[in-house]
């Protein structure tokens, strides 16, 4: 899949991203990139068009991406003038992932810009183990550790005491 990946990133340049673990929520019918019918499109409808978990982008449209980020903060956040609310806005808001991020991402890539994502292949929560470039990013939620990590401790033989 990595292979085909760099294959797309090199035959089409409207696509900019692709995103190599699966896509968050529940499989259904979304649209599907015609040359390869396996890599999803993600939409405006989207809400993880971008993220920091791993992904091929093409230099340029992440470049710009975070360039537009950048003037887009400055512009909405101008009473951030310390470094230290500087970091904040970085680190905690953390900009570029949330919808904030987002939004500014579906606007600066316009209607011709592909950002596609390796499929989910259920609905079900270790569905994402069924993926090439399988991830369980969140194992502990408000304190509490997730069944999923408790069963993936047991299964794979290390102790987990929470």
């Amino acid at each position: 899949m990595l292979e085909e990946a760099c294959i797309l990133l090199d035959m089409d340049r409207n696509i900019a991203s692709m995103r190599l673990t699966p896509c968050p929520g529940p499989a259904k019918e979304d649209p599907l990139y015609n040359p390869s019918k396996v890599w999803k499109v993600l939409t405006d409808q989207d809400d993880m068009m971008f993220t920091y978990q791993a992904t091929l982008w093409r230099r340029v449209d992440y470049y710009a991406f975070f360039k537009y980020l950048v003037i887009g903060v400055q512009r909405d956040y101008p009473d951030a003038v310390t470094v230290e609310q500087k970091r904040h806005i970085a680190l905690n808001v953390n900009c570029a992932e949330v919808k904030y991020g987002q939004n500014l991402l579906k606007r600066q890539s316009g209607n011709f810009v592909l950002h596609l994502a390796y499929p989910r292949a259920g609905p079900w929560s270790n569905a994402v183990y069924l993926c090439p470039f399988p991830y369980r990013p969140t194992a502990i939620v408000r304190g509490k550790l997730e069944d999923f990590a408790k069963e993936l401790g047991k299964r794979e033989g290390f102790p987990v005491a929470f």
